[in-house]
C-alpha cells in the first residue's frame, strides 16, 4: 500500500447507516457511498495500534512483484491475484481517502475515528498468554 491513504470505517458505523435507511423515511432510490472520518497510511495505522497496545507494530511495504508471486505461490487462480492487485493500485492512487459527512449525516453522529476503535478493542492486538 506504499504511502497511500484509506478512510478506514467502523463496520459498526457501516451496520448503523444500513439500519438507518433501512427503517427510516427519507432513503429510498438514494446511493452513499461511506468514509470513515479520517485518511490514514498503513504506518500510521501500525503506529495507532502499537500507542493503544502497547505492543510494536509494524508495517512492511511489500513489493508489488512479490505479492504477486506469493499469492500464485498460494495457488490463487491469475484473475483472483489481477483483481485484488487492480483493487490495491486503487487505494494507492488515492481513490479510497475520501472523507465527508455521509455517516455523520445519516446517522446524526460523527463515524468512530480509529484511535476510538483502537481503545475499544487494544485488547485484541495484544497476544494472548496462558496454559496450552
Amino acid at each position: 500500500m506504499g504511502n497511500g491513504r484509506t478512510s478506514f470505517i467502523d463496520v459498526r458505523d457501516v451496520a448503523a447507516v444500513a439500519a438507518r435507511t433501512l427503517t427510516s423515511p427519507g432513503h429510498a432510490g438514494k446511493t452513499y457511498e461511506l468514509n470513515g472520518p479520517e485518511a490514514l497510511t498503513y504506518a500510521e495505522v501500525a503506529g495507532k495500534i502499537t500507542r493503544a497496545s502497547g505492543r510494536t507494530v509494524q508495517y512492511v511495504d511489500i513489493p508489488v512483484a512479490q505479492q504477486k508471486q506469493a499469492m500464485l505461490d498460494q495457488h490463487m487462480p491469475d484473475w483472483q491475484v489481477t483483481a485484488l492487485l487492480d483493487l490495491q493500485a486503487y487505494y494507492t492512487g488515492g481513490k479510497g481517502s475520501d472523507v465527508d459527512d455521509v455517516v455523520s449525516t445519516v446517522l446524526g453522529r460523527s463515524p468512530a475515528a480509529m484511535d476510538q476503535f483502537l481503545a475499544e478493542f487494544a485488547d485484541s492486538f495484544v497476544a494472548k498468554t496462558g496454559a496450552a
